[in-house]
């Protein structure tokens, strides 16, 4: 935890680095494939502040396709607020299909990091998005970042995608 979202990255990363509630990890370990995708949710029933986190560990030659879903339940009417982080944690010739999609509701605020490190350029295709539906209040910038070997590697980084 925290190896690719560092808590010194800013309030939001230092608050859930600090709090975080609960979470999914995946581990493959090396040389393995996981033939079907897999697919987890975040869903959220209340008002308030939630915490998550994602731990995705990928040792060397592991691949694994992974879809992680934000949704809120239609009925919130108060504010509420994700602060998450993502994690994708990737050994030598890992090959990782990540999709993130979100779909809160309209008083919800999104807070979340998403980071990826490598030892060596990944096979890392990812993908984040939100729907037209979703609250306005969601950056539109992303919070996306990949590193190589401890360093950004600006050809790695995937933007996020709105429609």
């Amino acid at each position: 935890m925290t190896k690719a979202v560092l808590p010194g990255e800013g309030k939001f990363a230092a608050l859930h680095a600090a709090l975080w509630t609960h979470g999914i990890f995946l581990y493959v370990p090396r040389g393995k494939a996981v033939e079907l995708p897999l697919h987890s949710i975040f869903y959220n029933t209340q008002p308030g502040m939630t915490l998550g986190h994602v731990l995705v560990v990928l040792e060397e030659g592991a691949q694994v396709t992974f879809l992680q879903e934000y949704l809120s339940a239609p009925d919130i009417t108060a504010h509420a607020a994700y602060v998450g982080a993502t994690e994708l944690l990737l050994g030598s010739n890992a090959n990782l299909k990540y999709v993130s999609l979100q779909d809160w509701g309209r008083n919800v605020y999104d807070f979340r990091h998403e980071r990826a490190r490598s030892a060596t350029i990944p096979s890392l295709t990812g993908f984040s998005a939100r729907w037209a539906a979703s609250s306005p209040k969601i950056s539109p910038r992303s919070n996306w970042m990949v590193r190589e070997a401890g360093r950004v590697c600006p050809a790695c980084t995937s933007p996020t995608r709105t429609s």
